[in-house]
């Protein structure tokens, strides 16, 4: 299996590209998890960070098993700037729920170092009461 940091890398950096990648996924996770995500309530935002650097912000709409009048959306920081020190981990996913789910089954995560100056990062970049919390969380539950 290719590094996912070296694909990535080779990956086009632009919104057009960002917007295709995204609603594949939406249209591969609707078709294997019933949670319906939509290509129409897909945005993807150019951003600047800090350092005038460009970056993207993707919003994606579903709909999942509630009955909520609204679309949740789940928000995506894309960008290209950031050095991945620490390599990624493969973790299982715990499922708790009756339809049960391959045992290989796994996701490619940060290792809890990577997070964690992600985190700090965030923190600094943003102020954000919510990147405090997490870097709180992260440091109490290691």
């Amino acid at each position: 299996m290719p590094d996912p940091l070296e694909v990535a890398a080779e990956a086009p950096y632009n919104g057009a590209s960002i917007a295709a990648t995204l609603r594949e996924l939406a249209d591969s996770t609707t078709s294997l998890s019933g949670i319906r995500f939509s290509s129409d309530q897909l945005t993807i935002k150019e951003r600047k960070d800090k350092f005038g650097r460009v970056t993207f912000e993707g919003r994606i709409g579903y709909q999942g098993p509630l009955a909520v009048p609204n679309w949740p959306r789940i928000l995506f920081d894309i960008t290209q700037h950031e050095l991945v020190i620490v390599p990624t981990a493969s973790r299982g996913i715990l499922h708790l729920y009756s339809d049960k789910i391959p045992d290989s089954t796994g996701v490619r995560t940060y290792a809890f170092e990577e997070l964690l100056a992600e985190k700090t990062r965030a923190l600094f970049e943003r102020t954000s009461p919510r990147d405090l919390y997490d870097v709180v969380y992260i440091l109490d539950n290691l």
